[in-house]
């Protein structure tokens, strides 16, 4: 998926910041874009920034705090 969604930020033009959370991975640990820097890179040279997923999620307890 984020091979697909890549090719159409990149050609678009118009994300200037960008989170990627991979959901669909064999693995325990999610794949998160934040952590590949070779991707990272990539999209630092189209003047993307990419920010860590988890950091943009909003928790419920978060909200009840306040």
């Amino acid at each position: 998926i984020l091979y697909n969604i890549e090719d159409y930020i990149m050609d678009m033009k118009r994300v200037k910041y960008f989170a990627f959370l991979n959901q669909f991975t064999d693995e325990e640990e999610k794949e998160e874009l934040f952590y590949m820097i070779d991707k990272v890179e990539e999209f630092k040279l189209n003047n993307i920034v990419v920010q860590n997923y988890n950091d943009l999620k909003i928790e419920f307890y978060d909200l009840l705090k306040e």
